[in-house]
């Protein structure tokens, strides 16, 4: 289903890796790269690239549950995944709120779209748990994070409630 381009080995201290690269993704089929990955750079190089964060996981196993047979497959366990490492992902990069904020405003619009809607309440899932909320009000409050308002206007935000 992805299409991949090719793939690039390479090694990162002592450890061996690989970088894929994909020309589409269904779920995240977009013009712009900026709208569905965030930027990274390999440590000690100038070498920067685009990378799929957790979120866009999240996004790409929804599209696969709500669009493809899942005979042999596994998307709504994936998905379950998604939405915790997403939570997890947000809340360690918190001192980037814009990226961070970014990723909550990604899942808010994905829980909001009524297939998707229909699917959690299919599957008895909450992408509103992608969002870390605990995590978030304790940035929100945190003296001298010169981010802290932008955060609390976000939590402000009227939304559907993560428990619901």
């Amino acid at each position: 289903m992805t299409v991949l381009v090719g793939a690039l080995a390479i090694k990162i201290g002592d450890t061996k890796s690989s970088i894929e690269v994909l020309h589409t993704v269904p779920g995240l089929d977009h013009a712009d790269p900026d709208t569905v990955a965030t930027s990274a750079q390999i440590e000690k190089t100038e070498n920067k690239f685009q990378v799929l964060t957790p979120v866009s996981l999240l996004l790409v196993k929804l599209h696969a549950l709500r669009h493809f047979d899942q005979e042999d497959r596994n998307d709504l366990p994936h998905l379950q995944m998604c939405i915790q490492t997403s939570a997890r992902f947000i809340a360690e990069i918190l001192t980037d709120t814009k990226v961070a904020l970014w990723n909550c405003n990604r899942i808010l619009h994905a829980s909001k779209l009524k297939p998707y809607v229909k699917l959690s309440q299919e599957h008895g899932f909450n992408l509103l748990n992608a969002i870390p909320m605990d995590a978030l009000e304790v940035a929100s409050k945190e003296t001298g994070n010169p981010d802290a308002g932008r955060i609390e206007k976000f939590l402000r935000f009227p939304r559907y409630s993560p428990d619901t």
